[in-house]
């Protein structure tokens, strides 16, 4: 099993803040560019999903449940050609953030994470303890804005 920090969104296609609401089939699946080819990903690994744009947060933890294949199929056409490989996904409701802007930052799980993000770069590996890491804080991120939410908070 490995760990991925995988990126969502670009800098011309930033992650809205209520990405669930836009984005839904991100709770399904989770897509790839083309190049390179995302072999070395695989069933049963896990992602810790990066807002690439606007937010630049982590918002939800998703394990892959199936190998990545070409899926031309997308509710955006953008979408489907600029990410033409898909993989089916399951997110942890316990990581599962509202809104974007709510969950932690990259240098939060560990201080050398922000710099592997690079134009181009659409996920990379991360150590099992940067993983468990970016759960927890996820975790404590989600208990908080359950929190706010129930008294009528909204982003």
């Amino acid at each position: 099993m490995s760990y991925f920090v995988k990126m969502l969104g670009s800098t011309d296609m930033p992650m809205p803040n209520d990405a669930w609401g836009t984005r839904g089939d991100i709770e399904e699946q989770v897509r790839f560019a083309p190049q390179p080819k995302p072999t070395d990903v695989v069933p049963g690994d896990e992602l810790v999903y990066y807002a690439v744009g606007g937010y630049k947060r982590v918002f939800a933890k998703a394990r892959v449940e199936s190998t990545p294949e070409l899926n031309s199929f997308h509710p955006n056409p953008a979408i489907a050609k600029r990410w033409p490989y898909a993989s089916k996904i399951a997110v942890r409701p316990s990581t599962k953030l509202k809104y974007v802007s709510s969950g932690p930052e990259l240098s939060a799980i560990s201080p050398g994470l922000q710099s592997k993000v690079a134009k181009g770069v659409g996920y990379f590996e991360i150590s099992r303890d940067d993983f468990e890491r970016a759960v927890q804080l996820l975790q404590r991120a989600k208990s908080e804005e359950d929190r706010k939410l129930r008294t009528g908070w909204k982003q």
